[in-house]
C-alpha cells in the first residue's frame, strides 16, 4: 500500500454537511451485497480521511486485525499511556505496531470496534474502493475550503503513480511531530 494514501477529522464530516450512518446499517448493507456502495466508504472512511498520508498508511491495514488493537491499547493503557518500546514476544502486524505511536487513534480505535470491523472488512475486500473514497472526501474538504495546509500539516496534489488522476497528499508540516486531527 502506499504511503501517500490519506485520512481523520470526525469534525468534517459535520463540517462537509454528511450524516453519520449507525455502524450496523452499514455492516448489515455490506453483507446482503457482499461490498459497500460508494457512498457508504465516504462515510465509513471520514473519521480518519484527512489525517496523514503516515498515519493512514498505518491505520488501514491495522484495521484488519482488531484483536490485536484491543491488545495494543491495553500495553497501552498499562503503560500510562506511552509506549517506548514493542515487547519482544508479540507478534502483532508492524501495523498494529506503528499505532502505538498515536495513542489517542488507538485509543479511538479501542473505543470504536464496530468502525475496525467494518473498514478491516473494507480493506480487505475493497481496498482500491477505499483509497478512492479517503480522496472522494479530501477533494470535498479541499473545495470546500476545509482542507489547507497550516501550522500542523501540508496538503499539497500530485500525479498518481501511473499519472491518470490526481492524489491530494496530507503531510506533517514538521517531520519530527505528526498531529493527528480529533
Amino acid at each position: 500500500m502506499s504511503k501517500r494514501i490519506l485520512f481523520p477529522l470526525l469534525v468534517a464530516l459535520a463540517v462537509l454537511g454528511l450524516r453519520a450512518t449507525p455502524p450496523a446499517a452499514h455492516a448489515e448493507d455490506a453483507a446482503a451485497t457482499g461490498n459497500y456502495s460508494a457512498a457508504e466508504l465516504k462515510e465509513l472512511v471520514g473519521p480518519v480521511a484527512l489525517s496523514p498520508d503516515m498515519v493512514v498508511a498505518s491505520l488501514l491495514p491495522a484495521t484488519t486485525f482488531p484483536t490485536q488493537i484491543t491488545e495494543a491499547a491495553a500495553l497501552l493503557a498499562s503503560k500510562g499511556g506511552t509506549v517506548t518500546e514493542v515487547p519482544a514476544d508479540t507478534t502483532w502486524d508492524s501495523s498494529v505496531q506503528a499505532l502505538l505511536q498515536y495513542p489517542d487513534l488507538l485509543v479511538w480505535l479501542k473505543d470504536n470496534p464496530d468502525w475496525v470491523a467494518q473498514m478491516g472488512f473494507a480493506v480487505a475486500n475493497q481496498q482500491s474502493d477505499v483509497l478512492a473514497a479517503i480522496q472522494d472526501f479530501r477533494l470535498q474538504a479541499q473545495t470546500a475550503g476545509n482542507l489547507t495546509s497550516d501550522t500542523h500539516q501540508v496538503v499539497t496534489t500530485q500525479d498518481s503513480s501511473d499519472g491518470s488522476t490526481q492524489v491530494i497528499v496530507i503531510q506533517p508540516a514538521d517531520p519530527a511531530v505528526v498531529y493527528v486531527p480529533t
